[in-house]
């Protein structure tokens, strides 16, 4: 209730814009044969309900590729970076490479909010590694059937990264 409230309070150009930002609706690798980018309609179609439904994922599909480049750019002060599924021999010049998509200010708030989802009275407990501060977001998703939502079949995903003091790892489960 409280994000759906938050999206309709700023413009839809601006919730769309934070989920293309992010990557999502656009491929995250063209060397990934068979990837798609997921669905994002234009901001333009969009009416107040798709608007509040989208603050909490629902009308979005995005793929594990995406949403797993998107937590590692949290992670990484907000930066985008491109992802390889080989050995990057060069890793000072990846380090140089990707787009700055969130105000690093931003994301240190975010990975703060982030933790707590690990930590006692959370709803990810289950991602807690002894030695390790993790970072992420649960949530459980309705498989798409017939047109609508199924009541009986769903996902559940946990999205985030560690250590939260310097991330070396994003993952979706």
């Amino acid at each position: 209730v409280g994000v759906s409230k938050m999206a309709l309070e700023i413009p839809a150009e601006q919730v769309w814009s934070a989920f293309t930002r992010a990557g999502f609706g656009a491929r995250a690798s063209a060397d990934f044969p068979g990837e798609v980018g997921g669905v994002l309609r234009n901001y333009r179609q969009w009416h107040d309900v798709e608007r509040a439904t989208a603050a909490y994922g629902y009308g979005v599909s995005v793929t594990a590729l995406q949403l797993v480049r998107a937590y590692a750019a949290l992670a990484d002060a907000g930066r985008l970076r491109p992802v390889s599924f080989t050995r990057v021999a060069d890793r000072a010049q990846i380090a140089k490479t990707g787009d700055q998509v969130f105000r690093p200010e931003l994301t240190t708030q975010l990975r703060r909010m982030l933790e707590t989802v690990s930590q006692d009275g959370g709803t990810g407990t289950e991602a807690r590694v002894a030695g390790y501060r993790v970072a992420g977001k649960t949530g459980t998703v309705k498989k798409s059937h017939d047109g609508g939502y199924s009541e009986r079949s769903y996902l559940a995903v946990f999205a985030g990264f560690a250590p939260v003091s310097n991330p070396r790892l994003a993952m979706v489960v």
